[in-house]
């Protein structure tokens, strides 16, 4: 990888055209960057390096293939603190394999920020921590998941931002659907 370069997760529908062209770099830079023999053959779950500074968020939100949005009761609360907010997927989005999630988690005497899942409701109980961060985040990837390790259905994906007293900002929670 060279240096300065950040991981990105490659989104399902994503080519090495696509983003070379999106990142301003040739498709040659890219594969050359990230070791791709093969540049037919980028799956989507897997990691590849974007240069420093570009745009990492995912173009359009993760779907299904006919670019759809479940239907029903999907929501998103407590997404108002800009510290704090999931800003993809957005809520009702259909999502299969693994994708990143992205957004802002920061505070003025951070302490960590966690990514959390929930097939039920919506109490603290009801959640599972996928994984603990020690690096605020501004307007960028925030952690990946993968679908692959859930029953397809419906899930609210939430976001707790945690300072050094133990005290957490709202906590920004997303209803989306995980597909097979």
């Amino acid at each position: 990888m060279p240096p300065g370069w950040q991981e990105y997760v490659i989104q399902r529908g994503d080519t090495l055209f696509a983003l070379a062209r999106r990142w301003g770099i040739s498709v040659d830079q890219l594969a050359e960057a990230n070791c791709i023999e093969n540049r037919a053959n980028i799956t989507s779950g897997l990691i590849l390096y974007a240069p420093p500074g570009v745009n990492l968020r995912p173009q359009p939100t993760a779907t299904d293939e006919s670019g759809s949005v479940a239907t029903g009761n999907y929501t998103a609360f407590d997404c108002g603190n800009p510290n704090a907010t999931i800003t993809d997927p957005r809520p009702g989005a259909i999502l299969r394999g693994s994708f990143a999630v992205f957004g802002t988690a920061t505070h003025p005497d951070f302490q960590f920020y966690r990514l959390q899942v929930s097939g039920g409701g919506t109490s603290d109980g009801d959640f599972v921590t996928l994984s603990v961060y020690n690096e605020p985040v501004f307007g960028g990837q925030l952690g990946t998941i993968n679908t692959l390790a859930f029953t397809p259905g419906d899930y609210w994906i939430r976001l707790t931002v945690v300072d050094n007293t133990g005290n957490w900002l709202p906590q920004c929670t997303v209803r989306v659907r995980f597909a097979e």
